[in-house]
């Protein structure tokens, strides 16, 4: 991260990535309301550093729409570690007055994740808030740098998009009269996200997929879902159920192994993540059962290097999905499978 007093750059950098045209966006706002939920902290806050303000675009457990530019919680943050933590903010006398921190406080933990772009420039940071002082646990800080190079990535094609459009503007203001004018087309922010991110080795046989088209939508499906965090598995099952899917939610191994041997999912979305046992672990064991051959098995991780992904095709998944994972990125892997391998 270039030093924070090089501003002028900094702002120049801030200018191109043109957040001013970005006010909400739900990929960032689930990213966000993820993060609170995996920390485990009531609230989590999204501010783009502009030069006189902080402006909030995405925030969970709390109003809040600016911040003074110079308010504490926001100061420049050093270039290493990427993630700071601080414990108790009510023992530190810049928190004296802050409102989050003054009278209550709402706000006595916080962490936080600085949004960086590829050379190097601060344009906005993630902030995780308790108002308890607490440990903040390995897991948590992990998935903190996750999400934070996650926001990065979604600026950055909100950068290109903003780029791609300009041309055509361009055009259409100096040739008047000229007819349509032709351009690149612009690059479609939440298309670029939902697409679902299928492992390259897919288990799917070529000849299944050269017969059987797309599975229509209304195809109602039994579904599992396996999640050590219950607010994120609660969540993904009532989505779901909203595509008109049953659903069935586990949040570990061996809960997740007697519930598919008695319900007998079609589709078995499976974290990999989880403490005692892994899904790598649940995997294994149930493609070594008689019946769970043709269950479709899909990881929805925060584990994305390419050696997780094939661990993960070894351990017997069918497809490796990156959290958070969109409801259109949900329904476009599911439309896009075959019928259900096994009988119900």
């Amino acid at each position: 991260m270039r030093d924070g007093g090089d501003e002028a750059k900094r702002l120049g950098a801030l200018a191109r990535y043109r957040l001013g045209d970005l006010s909400r966006h739900p990929l960032i706002d689930d990213l966000v309301a993820l993060t609170a939920v995996v920390c485990e902290a009531p609230i989590a806050l999204l501010g783009i550093l502009e030069r006189d303000r902080v402006r909030v675009i995405a925030a969970h457990g709390v109003d809040a729409g600016e911040f003074p530019r110079d308010d504490p919680l926001w100061r420049p943050m050093a270039a290493a570690p990427s993630i700071d933590v601080h414990a108790d903010l009510t023992a530190d006398p810049a928190f004296a007055a802050h409102p989050l921190v003054a009278g209550g406080p709402q706000c006595r933990f916080a962490a936080r994740a600085g949004i960086v772009t590829d050379d190097g420039f601060l344009l906005a940071v993630l902030v995780v808030a308790d108002s308890r002082r607490r440990r903040f646990a390995d897991l948590q800080r992990a998935t903190l740098d996750i999400h934070s190079r996650q926001i990065a990535a979604l600026l950055e094609l909100h950068r290109l998009k903003a780029a791609a459009r300009r041309p055509a503007r361009a055009a259409s203001e100096t040739a008047p009269g000229q007819g349509l004018p032709t351009a690149t087309p612009p690059i479609d922010l939440d298309r670029a996200q939902t697409e679902p991110q299928v492992a390259a080795e897919s288990r799917v046989p070529s000849e299944q997929s050269a017969t059987e088209g797309p599975n229509d939508a209304a195809i109602k499906r039994r579904i599992l879902v396996v999640d050590d965090v219950e607010a994120a598995a609660s969540l993904l099952g009532k989505v779901l159920e909203s595509m008109g899917h049953e659903t069935r939610v586990a949040h570990d191994g061996p809960k997740a192994l007697a519930i598919a041997k008695e319900y007998r999912p079609d589709v078995i979305l499976l974290d990999l993540g989880m403490p005692g046992m892994s899904g790598f672990v649940v995997a294994r064991l149930l493609r070594a059962q008689p019946g769970f051959e043709g269950v479709w098995l899909i990881a929805v991780t925060g584990h994305g290097r390419d050696e997780d992904r094939r661990q993960a095709l070894e351990a017997g998944f069918d497809h490796h999905l990156l959290k958070p994972v969109s409801a259109e990125h949900m329904r476009a892997l599911l439309d896009q499978l075959p019928a259900p391998k096994q009988a119900a």
